[in-house]
């Protein structure tokens, strides 16, 4: 008969991305959803150079996504950060895979 063990956190959960994935997607939408109108902003002159500041940083963000994502997969960081996806695994007591 196999000993039984305290279940371990991989036992339950497995992060569908890691800590740079999830920044990674924060990054790209933000990218695609920062409004561009002066009037989103309040209007006036701060606001325009709020748009102003939102535009020239969808670039910058655009590439920091593409450079966080391939971190992801080169460098899976799962034991810190709130990933943002998770796969469940069950498994039969007794029963190793």
């Amino acid at each position: 008969m196999a000993a039984l063990r305290p279940p371990r956190r991989e036992d339950f959960l497995n992060c569908g991305s890691a800590f740079f994935g999830t920044l990674g997607y924060q990054a790209r939408y933000a990218a695609e959803h920062l409004p561009e109108a002066p009037r989103t902003y309040g209007g006036g002159l701060r606001a325009g150079a709020y748009a102003t500041a939102a535009c020239l940083a969808r670039p910058v963000l655009r590439r920091a996504s593409s450079v966080l994502t391939g971190l992801d997969l080169a460098v899976r960081v799962t034991d810190r950060g709130m990933p943002k996806n998770y796969a469940t695994v069950a498994s039969k007591v007794g029963v190793s895979a």
